[in-house]
């Protein structure tokens, strides 16, 4: 008896976490959508498939747009008649102070982190039901645990939309699809080269031992998230672990971040 091919739909496939992914998913034999709403990102990004193309279904999609959302699930069923796991990866930053934000910058991060995720959620999951099964993984952050001075509404973004997703878990539970939030520290993407030009504002989040590299988000996803599907993953979970105290705790946490913004303002600044 042969084992189905698995199809997954992956947004921000152009770059960072959603490129990595795409990658390693076409490489392991999956069928993959990746979408992101650079076109040009994703033909430079998925112009050497050779021998996977047929697998493959790049798609142009803004998160935050629900007729986008309804275009690629149709396409992508008409394709590969269903999508068994949906990986969240598309996501949005801007360091700065709370006093500091600009209006455009936060609907923009909004829209991207809360109402695109949601949305996606949404589409994709009423596809699942309607198939019988599948997996909405969604790449939060452990921003989302609690506060972060420093990227506030970034964070605030993250919580929202990981406190819509613990709830959807809990609505879809006995439909066969199953829902894990995974809270990733500072990973080297893009955001990470950002973050570097903010010193003062990133302090916080660079005050870990180490930032992940995309290959620690694959093997958590690979090793422990699909064959297991957890509600919720920390990486790693010592940092987590912190996280969440400042979460439950926040006074307890404006102590901690005072100590930690100093450790990783020197952390920043050893690397620029």
């Amino acid at each position: 008896m042969t084992t189905p091919r698995q199809t997954i739909l992956i947004t921000g496939g152009a770059s960072g976490i959603g490129r990595h992914l795409s990658g390693e998913c076409l490489r392991r034999g999956w069928q993959v959508i990746a979408c992101d709403r650079d076109a040009e990102g994703l033909a430079r990004t998925f112009s050497g498939v050779d021998g996977a193309a047929e697998r493959l279904l790049p798609a142009v999609l803004d998160v935050a747009v629900e007729a986008d959302w309804q275009r690629v699930v149709a396409e992508a069923t008409a394709r590969f008649g269903r999508i068994d796991v949906l990986l969240n990866c598309a996501g949005i930053m801007q360091p700065g102070f709370v006093l500091d934000a600009e209006v455009a910058s936060l609907r923009r991060m909004l829209d991207v982190n809360v109402t695109g995720q949601i949305l996606g959620a949404q589409q994709v999951g009423r596809q699942m039901v309607k198939q019988g099964g599948g997996h909405i993984v969604q790449i939060a952050s452990l921003a989302a645990l609690g506060p972060v001075r420093g990227v506030a509404y970034y964070a605030a973004s993250k919580a929202a939309v990981r406190s819509a997703m613990l709830a959807l878990g809990m609505e879809l539970e006995g439909s066969g699809v199953a829902v894990t939030i995974m809270c990733p520290d500072l990973v080297k993407t893009a955001m990470f080269d950002l973050q570097l030009k903010y010193p003062k504002e990133s302090a916080v989040v660079f005050s870990g031992a180490s930032p992940l590299e995309v290959g620690d988000i694959s093997d958590a996803l690979f090793h422990d998230v699909l064959p297991n599907r957890p509600l919720e993953v920390y990486l790693p979970a010592n940092r987590g672990l912190t996280a969440r105290l400042g979460g439950i705790f926040p006074a307890l946490s404006r102590y901690m971040q005072r100590r930690l913004a100093a450790k990783g303002e020197a952390a920043i600044l050893q690397r620029r």
